[in-house]
């Protein structure tokens, strides 16, 4: 009796919506900038280098570094995805990557995975830059109208 109350509970909290007209459907649309949509096909870009980088040099660090560089990628494809979809937690996200990015920095001896001095500058200012651009972007979309936006989880 117990299991059938639990079944037919979970049947009703995870029913399939159908949709009869798909043409009248509200889909999912955000308002972005065309300067969002050029830094957000830039963090693209360099998530991919990240991970050809990554797929280089995977043998030549310990597992635990490898997955510290996974965790990294995988908090900076969440953080400009959520930048381009103009949620609230956006730059808590970007600050994350921050976080995580110094201190893979310093436990390298400030040096990217063995790839020098310049590039861990750059890396340093392109995680500054990416937090200050993103929480910028957050507020012009506040701004722009702000009533079409749900900027925390809907």
């Amino acid at each position: 009796m117990l299991i059938n109350s639990v079944i037919l509970a979970l049947i009703y909290i995870y029913t399939i919506i159908i949709i009869n007209n798909p043409y009248e459907q509200k889909k999912y649309h955000t308002e972005n900038s065309p300067l969002l949509l050029i830094w957000s096909w830039m963090q693209l870009s360099l998530a991919l280098f990240f991970m050809f980088h990554l797929f280089i040099i995977m043998e030549n660090f310990t597992t635990k570094m490898v997955y510290y560089y996974v965790i990294f990628l995988m908090v900076h494809v969440f953080s400009y995805t959520a930048t381009l979809d103009g949620r609230k937690y956006a730059p808590f996200t970007e600050s994350l990557k921050l976080g995580i990015g110094v201190v893979l920095l310093s436990f390298q001896g400030f040096s990217w995975y063995g790839s020098g001095d310049i590039i861990a500058l750059g890396l340093s200012l392109y995680l500054l830059s990416s937090l200050f651009l993103s929480y910028y972007f957050l507020r012009e979309s506040q701004s722009i109208n702000s009533s079409d936006y749900k900027l925390f989880l809907e």
